[in-house]
């Protein structure tokens, strides 16, 4: 019904200050790494502003499910957002690495609040077969925010210093509560029965450890990138945002996609195809010769990485009832989130050794070779199967 498809439009909107907590930043890196004293000690200090909302995120995400049948739908979607606005926007007050992160890590739990509840509206107002869309377009209307959000912050950190672009959390805030509250259904809006499904996190578990590990990779594409770009000279902020934006634009071709190749072909064989397009992308990255072939092998995996991010919601929600829905999202941000907050730490050695180019080919490579395998040892089953059939 219209009225429907204008809540959900609106709902998806306010899904857009996601892109706030890791779209202001990426152009900002290398000016906050030298804020932060320049040198290894300032890159990890600026990379930490875009783990610590991913550590924010996870807690957040174990909590929301918790939380959101007490407090109901629309104050928590509400209270996410200003809390988004007002944290993010402190970050421009931060005068060391510490209080820095402390900012964007209350961002990560504001965000997982209010993305949990409303992909919970959108999954109770659509059925199985229009679920896969919508969650799609969720993700597309994120990462499309993503272009207009970080061109503006590269060109407002050019014009008027680094912390400048902080003030667009502030519009968040204001705006966003706004629209959240007409845009949340009435019948969402009050304060629920709590509810629970035992056994949620034992049904979700291998689902969850597959999208901890493969949430790496989209955040190579932020918190790696900049600095192997860099070796290829490019540095400014404005430079630095056009190719994010680039890649918002692929993330959200690939989301889009996605629910429509689902229905055809099956969860799992979209999954495999962006796991491969990423680490294709991720080996041609490391290879590249010059900034440009840098730029196009990124693409090419955030293509890849957009197809398989609407099914971190999809695959969780079909294994529960609706009364696991909301424990099921936030433990699938969770896992996301665990897999962002550990990146730096965890290609660490990696790019002490090889750097961020043979950073680049080990990571892609593995998951190529992981990928393929995985193909086919599902191969090699249904064959089994269907050898078997017809014996008995």
């Amino acid at each position: 019904p219209p009225r429907t498809a204008a809540r959900a439009g609106g709902l998806m909107a306010v899904t857009f200050g996601a892109s706030l907590i890791f779209t202001v930043l990426p152009p900002l890196l290398p000016a906050l790494a030298e804020h932060f004293g320049g040198g290894e000690t300032g890159e990890f200090s600026a990379q930490l502003g875009l783990m610590m909302p991913s550590l924010g995120w996870l807690l957040g995400g174990a909590l929301a499910g918790l939380v959101l049948p007490r407090v109901g739908m629309r104050n928590m979607i509400i209270g996410g957002i200003v809390l988004t606005g007002i944290s993010g926007a402190a970050g421009a007050l931060a005068a060391t690495p510490v209080t820095f992160a402390i900012t964007r890590f209350v961002v990560g739990v504001a965000g997982s609040f209010m993305v949990t509840a409303v992909v919970v509206v959108l999954a109770n107002i659509y059925d199985d077969n229009d679920r896969p869309k919508m969650i799609g377009y969720q993700k597309a209307s994120s990462g499309l925010a993503a272009i207009p959000v970080g061109l503006a912050s590269g060109a407002i950190a050019m014009a008027f210093g680094w912390r400048a672009p902080f003030v667009l959390y502030v519009a968040f805030g204001v705006l966003g509560a706004i629209l959240a509250f007409f845009a949340t259904p009435k019948s969402e809006a009050r304060t629920q029965a709590v509810q629970s499904e035992p056994g949620v996190l034992g049904r979700l578990w291998p689902l969850l450890v597959l999208i901890f590990f493969i949430h790496i990779l989209p955040m190579m594409g932020v918190a790696q990138l900049p600095f192997l770009l860099r070796s290829h000279g490019i540095t400014s902020p404005g430079s630095l945002s056009l190719v994010f934006s680039l890649g918002g634009i692929l993330l959200s071709i690939g989301a889009l996609c996605s629910g429509y190749l689902q229905a055809r072909f099956g969860p799992w064989r979209v999954l495999s195809a962006g796991l491969l397009l990423a680490a294709a992308g991720y080996v041609s990255v490391g290879l590249a010769p010059s900034a440009a072939v840098a730029v196009v092998g990124n693409a090419v995996a955030i293509l890849g990485c957009g197809l398989y991010f609407p099914q971190y919601i999809t695959l969780p929600l079909s294994r529960v009832s609706p009364a696991g829905r909301g424990k099921a999202i936030g433990l699938s941000q969770t896992a996301m989130y665990l897999g962002s907050t550990i990146n730096p730490v965890l290609l660490a050695p990696l790019r002490n050794q090889l750097d961020y180019d043979g950073t680049y080919v080990v990571v892609g490579t593995i998951v190529g070779l992981a990928t393929l395998s995985a193909i086919a040892i599902a191969a090699f089953r249904r064959a089994g199967r269907q050898r078997v059939a017809p014996a008995s």
